[in-house]
């Protein structure tokens, strides 16, 4: 049986922290703009360096960062990998620390 992977992308504004510990909550959605429900691996990177690993959960990921650095702008990418039903996809925007 041949099944044809569907495509999906990640929501998440970019984040504004003062804290040296931030969570963040994205989504990962359909073409259909629907939360997926299916558990996904996400690596989640900080100026492209990988800071934390989780899986998402009924197209919901939530993981708490380190972020005890400097005041500035960081690139922040979510990244998932292909499961059997999804292509990959990732996302890149804004993590700002005031």
């Amino acid at each position: 049986m041949n099944v044809t992977k569907s495509y999906v992308n990640f929501k998440c504004d970019p984040v504004f922290t003062s804290t040296d510990s931030t969570t963040v909550t994205a989504q990962i959605v359909d073409k259909n703009n629907k939360l997926i429900n299916h558990p996904t691996k996400v690596a989640v990177k900080i100026n492209d360096k990988t800071i934390s690993h989780t899986v998402a959960k009924e197209g919901i990921v939530n993981v708490t960062l380190p972020t005890a650095f400097s005041a500035g702008s960081y690139t922040l990418h979510f990244v998932a990998g292909d499961t059997s039903l999804y292509n990959s996809a990732r996302l890149t925007t804004m993590l700002i620390k005031e």
